[in-house]
């Protein structure tokens, strides 16, 4: 019994470093400068997929989640069947998509990827062909990244 009470100190000890590393590691990889993302809004995204050539069928408009934002709130991104488009510094940016699962998908530009997870889904409509979506947005470019959850009402077809 006396052993064991030597070691808990220890264990405890390890363990306690163990965590404050990872919390460190953590806030360095967050320190990086993130890319500014402006709202943008679904008229002008629309427009420009459109100036493309193409016609949507899936439509996604992602808005911030937060306490301040309310229904109504600008889109910071829109997706469009294989695009999504976002504002940055540059101007409204079209990403293409590069890949896919069940709740990722990717898209590029050559210079910048945006990646969207689907968190959680829910109000499916009954034929499952929307659904509205809790996401993680998340833009990397140059050594910066972004990330940002994002919801998105009635996305699907």
């Amino acid at each position: 019994m006396f052993v064991v009470n030597l070691m808990w100190p220890r264990i405890t000890s390890w363990v306690l470093l163990a965590i404050l590393s990872t919390a460190c590691l953590a806030a360095a990889v967050d320190a990086v400068e993130p890319i500014e993302l402006r709202p943008l809004t679904l008229a002008e995204a629309l427009a420009a997929y459109h100036k493309s050539g193409e016609i949507e069928a899936f439509q996604c408009v992602h808005v911030i989640v937060g306490d301040t934002n309310k229904i109504g709130t600008s889109p910071i991104a829109v997706e469009f069947d294989q695009s999504i488009y976002l504002r940055t510094e540059r101007g409204l940016v079209n990403f293409q998509r590069v890949g896919s699962g069940n709740s990722h998908t990717s898209y590029s530009n050559g210079i910048t990827q945006v990646d969207v997870y689907v968190l959680r889904t829910s109000k499916t409509a009954e034929y499952g062909e929307s659904s509205n979506r809790l996401m993680m947005l998340s833009v990397k470019t140059a050594g910066r990244k972004f990330s940002v959850k994002t919801f998105g009402a009635a996305c699907g077809i």
